[in-house]
């Protein structure tokens, strides 16, 4: 069935697009992650594809993209493979990396300066969420969730 209120569809991604928002700076565009490690940037208006970023791997499953947020000046992204980029969002480049670890990005929230992000902690039934200050370039806090406690299987705890 065919509805005349679909305005444009976006076609690019190769896999599963994991996330999607307005871009802060520019209203009139829709920005994608995906797992198969683009960012794509696509005007709201007719669908038409603006700009690809290649912020993962899309032969190493583990590099999939997650998602990002909007912090500062930065978009952040996260991958499977735990690594956050931040990269500028007014120019689509590259910036630098938060941080590298073995343990998938699962969720992003952000306010002003700062970004949470969920992530799989070291031990079994362990979530951690980790919090990041951009405009001081480090991080702010780490909690720890427990599956097994309460709030309805989850908890948090700080460290």
């Amino acid at each position: 069935m065919h509805c005349r209120a679909c305005l444009a569809t976006c076609h690019g991604h190769t896999k599963v697009p994991t996330q999607f928002s307005t871009h802060p700076g520019s209203p009139e565009l829709l920005v994608s992650a995906s797992a198969d490690g683009s960012i794509r940037t696509w005007e709201w208006a007719t669908g038409a594809l603006v700009r690809t970023l290649s912020a993962g791997d899309a032969v190493v499953t583990n590099n999939a993209l997650r998602g990002f947020a909007w912090a500062q000046d930065y978009m952040v992204t996260g991958s499977m493979n735990g690594l956050l980029c931040a990269w500028d969002h007014y120019t689509g480049q590259f910036s630098f990396e938060l941080r590298e670890r073995n343990s998938a990005v699962f969720q992003f929230a952000s306010r002003g300066n700062l970004v949470a992000v969920n992530v799989r902690g070291s031990e079994e039934g362990e979530w951690l969420i980790e919090l990041y200050d951009m405009s001081a370039l480090d991080r702010v806090q780490t909690r720890s969730t427990n599956v097994d406690e309460d709030l309805g299987g989850a908890s948090l705890v700080i460290i």
